[in-house]
């Protein structure tokens, strides 16, 4: 299988087919000015026929919708050959119209290299094409309509068909590959943040994210633990607790860098709290980290107040061989 099978390129086929429609519209137009009054004559002109083709299959194409059969590969080969067919008849120097209609070709050859999955459907539609090139000079020679020197040129035409038909095929498996690789990086972002959110979620340190306005959102299941919120909602600073409140002020205005720690009304534990400034400044966004007892899980208890100085004071307490063993930090 080709590696444009994950791709959807039916907006570059609803591209190409709106184009059909404008070169079926212009032709049509160029056709009837051309001839007056061809509509009602009784012999309608080829590239008239031509162009209400074109025009009638496109319309068919938008009605039926990008999910229609018409895109799939077979479709769009199918249409593809109808186009070169289309644009060797409009192309007959003997023509009503007849200035410059073969460089349709290169604009088919094109599409083809980015519209079908398959490398060999697409150079098969350029060595078609360049098969349509040959066969039409050769004919024209035959009716003596062009002189010989017309093959050569049509030679150089098929070799710019296939220098076409390479570059574009070049150019679709570049675009592959960059969507490829853009879709690895998606991928690995996708998990990379499934994992971190986990990591986050079963964190013993609870993580909040404050507003601008001091509103309080809860980011993991320990912050709401913590301050025993029951949902995930924003609430206001002091709504939750009146000391986290305070401190969040009294760091905004960078009277502290680290705040006290302090409990709960409706909480047991004392907590820590911890402010990161997600801006430049501390007025915008916050991260706020609430750790408890971080000793809690190594069998100790932590204890605060406050001293006669004004100072913090912390007591650990943690039993060691059945004998209760403590020490005191001040700052």
């Amino acid at each position: 299988m080709s590696a444009k099978d994950n791709i959807d390129r039916s907006q570059i086929f609803a591209v190409y087919n709106v184009y059909r429609l404008v070169i079926g519209s212009v032709l049509f137009a160029l056709t009837l000015s051309s001839t007056g009054s061809a509509l009602v004559a009784d012999e309608i002109p080829v590239q008239m026929v031509v162009a209400g083709i074109l025009i009638v299959s496109s319309l068919i194409i938008a009605t039926l919708g990008p999910r229609s059969k018409l895109t799939s590969e077979s479709g769009i080969f199918g249409v593809m050959m109808i186009d070169v067919v289309a644009t060797t008849l409009i192309a007959d120097p003997s023509t009503v119209v007849a200035s410059g209609f073969t460089a349709l070709y290169l604009v088919t050859v094109a599409a083809a290299s980015m519209l079908l999955q398959s490398r060999q459907l697409s150079t098969l539609v350029a060595a078609l094409t360049v098969m349509a090139i040959l066969a039409d000079a050769l004919f024209h020679m035959s009716r003596g309509e062009t002189d010989s020197g017309e093959l050569l040129y049509a030679g150089l035409r098929g070799v710019l068909v296939f220098v076409v038909s390479w570059l574009g095929q070049i150019a679709s498996a570049t675009l592959v590959q960059a969507e490829q690789r853009a879709e690895v990086a998606t991928a690995q972002a996708r998990r990379l943040k499934l994992f971190n959110d986990q990591i986050v979620e079963h964190m013993q340190t609870g993580i909040l994210i404050v507003s601008p306005t001091n509103g309080l959102r809860p980011v993991n299941s320990a912050a709401r633990d913590l301050l025993l919120l029951d949902s995930a909602s924003e609430r206001p600073a002091h709504l939750v607790d009146p000391q986290l409140a305070v401190s969040l002020e009294d760091w905004r205005e960078g009277d502290t860098l680290m705040p006290s720690p302090f409990k709960p009304e409706r909480g047991h534990r004392t907590l820590l709290p911890r402010f990161t400034a997600l801006d430049t400044g501390r007025d915008g966004d916050v991260l706020l980290y609430l750790c408890k007892e971080l000793c809690e899980s190594n069998g100790a208890d932590i204890s605060y107040r406050r001293t006669a100085d004004g100072r913090s004071s912390f007591r650990l307490s943690q039993r060691l061989h059945g004998e209760p063993n403590s020490s005191t930090c001040r700052r």
